[in-house]
């Protein structure tokens, strides 16, 4: 079983990811920040990490390149969440090495096929080019 660590300062947003991945049969470990998130890394060992771009303290930009940096998650995927998907936040998501961007609000069919893929570790379009990116309404 897969264990994928979820890292959001928002409560419902955790409990909602938390109830979509383990319907899938996903084991699941959460942290509320950035910090947090980066010792539940180290103790929990995750499969996946999903974390929330704009928390307080350290982003999820941050807390993805320093997971980059450590040889132990070098390869781990990580997907970001955000509210707000525009080219800068796709860049930058790509620069610190993310494997995808799903915006917020999120449903099961944008967040499903993300991890999967993630999961599978397949040569992943891995954040999207900017110009290919929908924004929604």
């Amino acid at each position: 079983m897969a264990k994928v660590l979820v890292v959001d300062d928002s409560t419902s947003v955790r409990k909602v990811l938390e109830r979509l991945l383990a319907a899938r049969g996903l084991q699941v470990v959460t942290a509320q920040d950035a910090e947090e998130g980066l010792k539940m890394a180290t103790d929990e060992s995750p499969d996946l990490v999903i974390a929330d771009v704009v928390m307080p303290g350290m982003s999820g930009f941050e807390m993805c390149q320093l997971l980059r940096l450590n040889q132990r998650f070098r390869d781990t995927p990580v997907i970001l969440i955000s509210g707000i998907m525009d080219d800068k936040t796709l860049i930058q998501a790509q620069s610190v090495g993310a494997n995808g961007v799903i915006s917020k609000p999120f449903t099961p069919d944008t967040l499903y096929p993300k991890i999967e893929q993630a999961l599978s570790k397949a040569p992943a379009a891995a954040v999207a080019t900017p110009a290919s990116v929908a924004v929604p309404a």
